[in-house]
């Protein structure tokens, strides 16, 4: 996995950031979950644990590794519409531990996350995502020498999803979110591919 940052510091101060990285980031989990499925309905409760084995270094100005322990607990709810169309939503409740490396602790928030797909054939759907994301806990800790500083941020972007087999069944899926609103934290392109199997 791979990241980068060019920053600059407001006000025109003249000071700017640019570096980037490659490595291992944290996995999460999904240890339980529960779900029902009805005839248009599917609804998907689980917790996702991130953990903290990823690359981090405290000198880094860039960082694939969080380095603490986060939970996040998630509603998801799909919804098949007419027309091939289909919603997915995710509602979730973020919790996150300190990073004892700088005695940093990031505030608990909730994050939105909606996907509006089109379905071309059974096996292929496009699709236009986005999210909202709101601290509603302040950080804390010795290292927040900039107070509570809490986020807020939103994005868009489209995604594309590919059923590569359907015994069994490989679902290959990209997804790019362009943020367009960032509060208290830095403004994001992210690509993110991911590929899910059953066995």
């Amino acid at each position: 996995m791979g990241s980068s940052l060019d920053a600059g510091l407001v006000e025109d101060r003249g000071i700017s950031i640019n570096d980037s990285n490659w490595g291992w980031a944290d996995p999460t989990i999904v240890p339980f979950g529960l779900n029902w499925k009805g005839e248009t309905w599917n609804f998907f409760l689980y917790n996702q644990i991130n953990v903290p084995i990823g690359e981090y270094d405290k000198d880094n100005n860039v960082n694939l590794g969080f380095n603490y322990w986060a939970f996040d607990t998630n509603l998801a709810i799909t919804k098949e519409l007419p027309a091939n169309f289909e919603i997915d939503t995710n509602f979730g409740v973020l919790v996150n531990t300190k990073n004892q490396a700088t005695n940093y602790h990031s505030g608990s928030a909730y994050h939105i996350d909606a996907t509006l797909g089109y379905d071309v054939t059974r096996q292929f759907q496009l699709g236009l995502s986005g999210y909202y994301y709101k601290q509603f806990q302040g950080d804390s800790g010795s290292g927040a020498t900039l107070g509570d500083f809490k986020g807020e941020a939103y994005g868009w972007g489209p995604t594309v999803q590919y059923i590569a087999s359907l015994k069994p069944i490989i679902v290959l899926n990209f997804e790019w979110i362009h943020d367009t609103y960032a509060k208290n934290r830095m403004k994001n392109d992210t690509g993110v591919f991911f590929f899910a199997f059953e066995f």
